[in-house]
């Protein structure tokens, strides 16, 4: 039996880019969008990357500030909001 090493970075990058779906990664605390898989580009029509949430977020400000409380609370563990897409 052999085995093969695999960087973990490398294994998670990879991963982050070949899920189905559009992915980010956001600071909790800053809400600073830290990471954007390909789709997630693709779907929002820019370069999410250092970016506000509010750029993309539908939810009134008050009602995401609550969902933002309990993932730092870890009573939830994801968020899952209406979007703002690029015009088709």
């Amino acid at each position: 039996m052999s085995y093969r090493l695999i960087d973990q970075d490398k294994l998670l990058k990879l991963s982050f880019e070949k899920i189905p779906l559009a992915t980010l990664i956001i600071d909790a605390e800053s809400n600073i969008i830290l990471k954007a898989n390909k789709l997630a580009t693709k779907f929002y029509g820019f370069d999410l990357e250092g970016k506000h949430v509010d750029r993309i977020n539908y939810h009134p400000e008050k009602t995401f500030l609550e969902l933002r409380q309990k993932l730092l609370n870890k009573k939830i563990s994801v968020i899952q909001t209406k979007h703002i897409t690029r015009q088709k």
